[in-house]
C-alpha cells in the first residue's frame, strides 16, 4: 500500500501563530512560528497549532478529513471541539474535574473571513457560572492570504487592553521575510518594542536562516542566529543555533535530524556548546507502524559514556490513521513510570497534530467529508494530501495554482533520482488534481515535488507493493 505524509518545508509550514511543541521534538520541521512571544494558550495545558490547521483544509478541495471531537487528558482534564461545515474549529472547551465533578475551566471561540483565514481567537474563562473575557487574538492579512498583523488583548476592568502586537512582511512566493514583536506599555499608553526577526531562503523556498535581535537601550542589539540546512529532497538535516555574547556570536546549540529507509524522520540529536566543543544532551527516536504512523518516541540522555533512558511516548492509532490513545513515561529508577508530559496526537496519517498534556490521553474524532467549496476564492499555492491514502497502486494528488504558469510535478525516490515526471507544462490558475500511478516501481520510500514559479511543495509516499 502507498501512503502520503506532508513534509513541506520550513516555508510552507509557518503559518501557525501561536507556539507549539518545538518541532525537534515533533519531528515535522516547523509547525511553529516565530512570534517573539509565548503562546496565549499555554495555561491551558494544550498547544494547538490553530492558525495552521485552519488551513491545512484548504478551501477548494473536496476532502475526507478527520477532526477531534473530544480528547481526555487522565481523569482530570476533557476537551471538546465543533466545526463549521468547511471543517473550520469554531469552539473549543475545556472541562477540569474539581469536587467530584466536571466544571467548565475554558472556552476558544474562532471566527474566519471570506477566504477561510482566521480573523479572531477568543478565550473565556468560567467564572461564577458563566463565561467571562479573559484573552482576545485577532489577525490580518494580504489579499494572498500572507498574515501581516497580529494583535493581542486581555480582559481587564471590564474592558480590553493592548498585550502584545507583531508586523510581517513575505516575499511574493509567501516566506516570511521578517516581523517585529511590540508589547504594551500601561504606564506610558505606548507599544514598546521587543523582538524583530529577519529570514533568508534558498532557491526552494527552504528557510536558510533566521536572525532576532532584541530592544535594549533605545536600540536593536543582536540577540539569536539560527541556520538550516538540507538533503538533497529538501529534509531538513541541521539546525545550528548561536547566541550573541556581546562581542561575537557563540554556539549554544545543535540538532542532527536523519531519516529512515522509509524517509520517515529517525532521529533527532540535540547537542549544547561547552568548553569550545560540542557536548549530546538527548536523543529522541521515532518508530513507525507500516502505514507511517509514529508509535512511540523515546528521548535518551546522554549520561558518563552512554545514552540512558529519559522519557517516551506510546502511541494507538485507529484504522483512518488516527492517534486514538497517547501514553506518556518517565524513566526512575531502573523501570518506566506513568508521568504527565506533552502528547502529540497525530491524526490524517501524520499530516495533523494536536498537542495535550497528560499522562494518558484519548482522543475521538468527527469525520469531515465532501466538503464543497470548489468555487471560492483561493489564497496562495497548496500541495494537498492524497486521497486515498494508503493507496495501490494508483492516488490522487490535488493543489492549488494561485495563478497561471509553467508547472512541473516529479516522483523521486529517495535518492534523489527522477522516477516519473507527472507534470510538465503551462497551467491555469486554480484546483487541479494529477494521478500518481505506482505500477511498475518497486517498494520503498518515494517524494512528489511540485514546482511552479517560485513556490516548491513536496509529499512523500511509501509503496509498498501487492502483487
Amino acid at each position: 500500500m502507498l501512503s502520503l505524509l506532508n513534509i513541506d518545508s520550513l516555508s510552507q509550514l509557518d503559518h501557525a501563530v501561536n507556539k507549539t511543541l518545538h518541532p525537534r521534538y515533533r519531528g515535522i520541521p516547523s509547525k511553529i512560528e516565530d512570534t517573539g512571544l509565548e503562546s496565549n494558550m499555554l495555561n491551558m495545558n494544550i498547544l494547538e497549532d490553530t492558525y495552521l490547521n485552519s488551513r491545512s483544509l484548504k478551501k477548494g478541495f473536496k476532502s475526507n478529513r478527520y477532526k477531534p471531537s473530544f480528547i481526555q487528558a487522565d481523569e482530570r482534564q476533557k476537551y471538546y471541539f465543533t466545526y463549521s461545515t468547511e471543517g473550520d474549529s469554531v469552539t473549543m472547551v475545556v472541562e477540569v474535574w474539581k469536587l467530584n465533578s466536571w466544571v467548565n475551566e475554558y472556552r476558544l471561540t474562532k471566527t474566519y473571513n471570506q477566504n477561510g483565514e482566521i480573523e479572531t481567537e477568543l478565550n473565556e474563562k468560567w467564572s461564577n457560572g458563566t463565561w467571562v473575557n479573559n484573552q482576545k487574538s485577532s489577525y490580518t492579512y494580504d489579499d494572498t492570504g500572507n498574515l501581516m498583523f497580529f494583535l493581542y488583548k486581555l480582559w481587564g476592568n471590564g474592558a480590553w487592553v493592548n498585550s502584545q502586537q507583531n508586523f510581517y512582511t513575505h516575499d511574493s512566493t509567501g516566506n516570511r521575510l521578517s516581523y517585529v514583536a511590540q508589547s504594551w506599555n500601561n504606564n506610558n499608553g505606548e507599544w514598546n518594542n521587543v523582538f524583530r526577526g529577519t529570514y533568508s531562503y534558498d532557491s526552494l523556498g527552504n528557510r536558510l536562516s533566521r536572525f532576532s535581535e532584541s530592544w535594549s537601550n533605545n536600540g536593536w542589539g543582536n540577540y539569536l542566529r539560527e541556520t538550516y540546512t538540507y538533503d538533497s529532497i529538501g529534509r531538513l538535516t541541521t539546525d545550528l543555533i548561536e547566541g550573541w555574547a556581546g562581542l561575537y556570536w557563540t554556539n549554544t546549540s545543535r540538532f542532527t535530524y536523519s531519516y529512515d529507509s522509509n524517509g520517515e524522520l529517525f532521529t533527532v540529536l540535540e547537542e549544547y556548546w561547552m568548553n569550545n566543543s560540542w557536548r549530546k544532551q538527548y536523543q529522541t527516536t521515532y518508530y513507525y507502524d507500516t502505514d507511517g504512523n509514529r508509535l512511540q518516541e523515546l528521548m535518551e540522555i546522554w549520561g558518563l559514556n552512554n545514552w540512558d533512558n529519559y522519557s517516551k511516548s506510546q502511541l494507538s492509532y485507529d484504522s483512518f490513521g488516527n492517534c486514538v490513545l497517547a501514553e506518556a513515561f518517565i524513566w526512575e529508577s531502573g523501570s518506566w513510570v506513568s508521568y504527565a508530559m506533552n502528547n502529540d496526537l497525530y491524526y490524517n496519517h501524520m499530516s495533523d497534530v494536536i498537542t495535550i498534556s497528560g499522562k494518558r490521553v484519548t482522543a475521538e474524532y468527527t469525520d469531515i467529508t465532501d466538503i464543497q467549496a470548489d468555487n471560492l476564492y483561493l489564497t496562495s499555492f497548496s500541495l494537498s494530501q492524497n486521497y486515498p491514502n494508503p493507496f495501490n497502486p494508483e492516488t490522487v494528488i490535488r493543489f492549488a495554482l494561485p495563478e497561471a504558469g509553467y508547472v512541473e510535478g516529479v516522483v523521486y525516490d529517495i535518492l534523489g533520482r527522477e522516477v516519473r515526471t507527472l507534470l510538465n507544462g503551462e497551467m491555469n490558475s486554480g484546483n487541479h488534481e494529477v494521478k500518481f500511478d505506482a505500477k511498475g516501481l518497486t517498494s520503498g520510500a518515494y517524494v512528489f515535488r511540485l514546482q511552479a514559479g517560485q513556490n516548491t511543495s513536496n509529499i512523500k509516499n511509501d509503496f509498498d507493493k501487492v502483487d
